[in-house]
């Protein structure tokens, strides 16, 4: 995933990858903040979305987002269903991974938003253990965890919810451009 990063702008990702395999595409920010972005591979198990620094140009790269659900307006419009996505990172993460493989990957505990933080579900910035949760960041999905108890606070110990036994994955991995 991490080799996505050298791609600095929309037109250098068509000169490599062919127009029809990049399109450009608005990424949601929030639900009504919208954000010009470049989709690599869309409706594929290999699809990214690049989020320019630079808007109308559509290159600085800001980050990219490897995830199984497109935040984009294509993806909303067209609904494409892909399955897993296949990007992996150089340290092993990938959307879809357990949270017990992401804890064995830092080699020690780190902090998730609980249910009382706006960032609910991603983990805290940090870079103790073997991910630098500060470059590359990751939002995770339980199914039918919202309710649980555990994730009444502001934030919780992923060695915690690990223990609970709970479903937890990566949901989104969003990978920052080192120049930032």
């Amino acid at each position: 995933g991490e080799d996505l990063l050298q791609f600095d702008s929309h037109e250098f990702l068509v000169s490599f990858f062919g127009e029809q395999n990049v399109k450009k595409d608005m990424y949601y920010l929030s639900e009504k903040e919208l954000k010009k972005c470049s989709v690599l591979f869309s409706g594929t198990p290999r699809q990214a979305v690049f989020v320019w620094g630079n808007e109308n140009n559509l290159n600085d790269l800001s980050y990219i987002i490897v995830s199984n659900v497109l935040p984009t307006e294509g993806a909303r419009k067209n609904n494409p269903l892909v399955g897993n996505n296949e990007w992996q990172l150089k340290n092993g993460i990938y959307p879809g991974m357990a949270l017990k493989d992401l804890l064995k990957i830092n080699e020690m505990d780190f902090d998730i938003y609980g249910n009382k933080s706006e960032l609910a579900f991603i983990v805290k910035p940090n870079a103790s253990g073997k991910i630098d949760f500060g470059k590359t960041a990751v939002m995770l999905s339980c199914h039918d965890c919202f309710d649980n108890k555990i994730f009444d606070q502001k934030l919780v110990s992923a060695l915690d919810i690990a223990k609970a036994n709970l479903p937890m994955r990566v949901f989104d991995v969003v990978i920052y451009a080192t120049n930032k």
